[in-house]
């Protein structure tokens, strides 16, 4: 895949979340709606693996695959989306990162 075809694809992808997020969250005029965050998620994360699988040229096989998080300690809202991700149950996680604070 090249570059410029990589970046297009990314572009794509983000104006599609944002537009979502805009036709989702504007109406109900706050972004602490719920049912629109668990909508997104559907919605995207699924997307989200399907384009990895793509880009990486790497297959991912449901009850099979393992996905590494790195620094997870970093991100707090990324480890509780990871929750949502082990519920889904489709892969499998690791979450790595180290508590040194220098």
């Amino acid at each position: 895949m090249t570059a410029k075809l990589f970046i297009q694809a990314i572009t794509k992808f983000l104006l599609g979340v944002v537009l979502v997020g805009v036709l989702l969250f504007l109406p109900a005029g706050t972004l602490l709606f719920f049912n629109g965050w668990l909508f997104m998620s559907i919605l995207f994360i699924p997307m989200f693996f399907l384009r990895l699988q793509a880009v990486r040229r790497v297959d991912l096989y449901e009850h099979e695959s393992v996905i590494i998080f790195d620094e997870v300690q970093l991100f707090p809202k990324a480890r509780q989306a990871i929750k949502h991700l082990v519920k889904d149950g489709r892969y499998h996680y690791i979450e790595t990162g180290s508590l040194i604070s220098i």
